[in-house]
């Protein structure tokens, strides 16, 4: 687990030297595991990344701001979208997506 999340550390921070504005995707199929990835993406790039959290208990008007933000190309700014499968699985357009990690222990 320590070694994969070194290899994300790395690949973000070379992704956003050359793509300040990225929209990076990450899934997970654990809700553990995602809350995890969340407050460890958000304590290491506070100033660099907004990181999003699609869990399944946020309310469907919450999701959408998140969805619309990520997809929206005039807003600035490196985001990051954390969700498990299931959560993703309706309403997410990875169109605009600079990278999706597929994440697991």
């Amino acid at each position: 687990t320590a070694t994969k999340l070194l290899w994300l550390k790395e690949e973000l921070q070379t992704l956003l030297a050359t793509e300040p504005d990225m929209r990076v995707a990450i899934f997970t199929h654990d809700d553990a595991v995602q809350a995890a990835l969340v407050n460890w993406l958000s304590a290491l790039g506070h100033d660099e990344w907004v990181v999003d959290d699609i869990k399944q208990s946020l309310k469907v008007t919450a999701r959408q701001r998140i969805l619309d933000t990520f997809q929206c190309k005039s807003v600035k700014g490196a985001r990051l979208v954390v969700a498990t499968f299931k959560v993703a699985a309706v309403g997410l357009n990875l169109h605009n997506a600079t990278r999706v990690y597929l994440l697991e222990p």
